[in-house]
């Protein structure tokens, strides 16, 4: 199964990938969370999440959430 993320309309994207949200909070505050076996590609500008393991049946949809983190000086 797979999930896609485009950008809205003609805007340019940045994708940052992490293992830590404090790693990109200077960055961003939308993140969205990995699960095992999954695999990103991008590729002009759309990241397309693909479940290596399980069901090609099951819904893989993933929503992005916004952090209220703050970085400390």
């Amino acid at each position: 199964s797979h999930a896609h993320f485009e950008p809205e309309e003609e805007r340019d994207v940045e994708y940052f990938f992490a293992s830590d949200a404090s790693a990109v909070i200077e960055h961003t505050n939308r993140v969205l969370y990995f699960e095992d076996d999954d695999v990103a590609h991008v590729k002009d500008g759309v990241l397309s999440i693909h479940r290596m393991s399980g069901s090609s049946t099951d819904p893989h949809q993933r929503e992005i959430f916004t952090l209220k983190l703050e970085l400390q000086q």
